[in-house]
């Protein structure tokens, strides 16, 4: 029988969307989220603590359980940001890297016939506010080396400063 495939990408306002098996009030600054008007969401699958903005392009692979393939997921974006002439490439993690720093995370969700492949696309994200709605952990920091959440990430437009979210999105498709 033939297996259908799907894509979907969607763009969230200024919302932090947590794993299925986080505890919210330790990975968010939940009064800070409030005060500000910040969503605060959880997910079905696992993974970290992420912010959305309208910089960032959200995306969900959703395929037939027996066909999922993270690998070749992965794949479909580094090969279009390839098209755009960025060079991406997975790390250790559930991230994809340019320079070793990450610009898109994903997470995973398995159901009873389907299984999702979704993650954020950093784009044109604000990322003054990120160390105010999440609280990162000093045992991360201690064991990372690195000051803030903010040096480890990066945006897209910092490689290609006229990207905009439809020509990635056709690159993607």
């Amino acid at each position: 029988s033939g297996s259908e495939e799907a894509v979907l990408f969607y763009i969230n306002d200024s919302t932090v969307v947590v794993g299925r098996n986080q505890t919210i009030e330790a990975e968010v600054d939940v009064d800070y989220c409030h005060r500000y008007g910040i969503e605060v969401v959880r997910r079905l699958s696992g993974g970290g603590a992420v912010y959305h903005d309208t910089g960032n392009l959200n995306f969900t692979f959703i395929v037939n359980k027996k066909d999922f393939d993270r690998p070749r997921q992965d794949q479909v974006i580094i090969e279009a940001l390839n098209q755009l002439s960025i060079h991406a490439e997975v790390n250790g993690r559930n991230d994809l890297v340019i320079n070793g720093c990450k610009f898109s995370g994903h997470a995973y969700y398995h159901g009873s016939k389907n299984s999702y492949h979704h993650g954020t696309i950093m784009v044109d994200v604000d990322m003054s506010p990120l160390e105010k709605y999440l609280n990162v952990s000093p045992l991360k920091l201690q064991a990372k080396g690195v000051p803030s959440v903010r040096s480890r990430v990066t945006n897209l437009r910092d490689y290609i400063p006229n990207l905009s979210i439809p020509a990635l999105e056709e690159a993607l498709v």
